[in-house]
């Protein structure tokens, strides 16, 4: 970890956590959610250094005015990408959860009331359920 105070460090905390967004835009993007969750902690983490750089009003040099330009529009992209990716997860989310919830109500639905624990159900059709998750 890079705590570095130095003028440049929060250009490249900046540069670092841009890095980490478009890693997690595209594992996001394919919908592979377990690489997208282990990057949450670097994200934190990158989060976290920007923020201390910033706070120490540790800025680029004059004349890295262009890499500064250009770090913000990377920064500004991803993160907005990053905002877009991850709604679009948790609408997935809702719906595998709604599609699971309509499949156990229509078992229900399909036969006699529950039994209590302990006590043996009456033979019954259900409905199939089935449950995918890539990871």
């Amino acid at each position: 970890m890079n705590n570095d105070t130095s003028p440049g460090s929060a250009i490249e905390a900046a540069e670092a956590l841009a890095t980490i967004l478009e890693e997690e835009n595209r594992s996001l993007s394919i919908q592979d959610f377990a690489v997208s969750a282990a990057l949450a902690e670097a994200k934190r983490a990158a989060i976290g250094r920007l923020e201390a750089a910033l706070d120490l009003g540790v800025a680029g040099k004059p004349r890295d005015g262009r890499r500064v330009e250009a770090v913000q529009q990377r920064l500004d992209a991803a993160a907005a990408a990053n905002g877009k990716l991850l709604r679009q997860a948790i609408e997935t989310q809702q719906r595998v959860i709604q599609t699971v919830m309509q499949a156990l109500d229509t078992s229900r639905a399909a036969g006699e009331p529950l039994q209590p624990y302990g006590q043996e159900g009456a033979a019954r059709p259900t409905a199939p359920v089935a449950l995918v998750l890539r990871a």
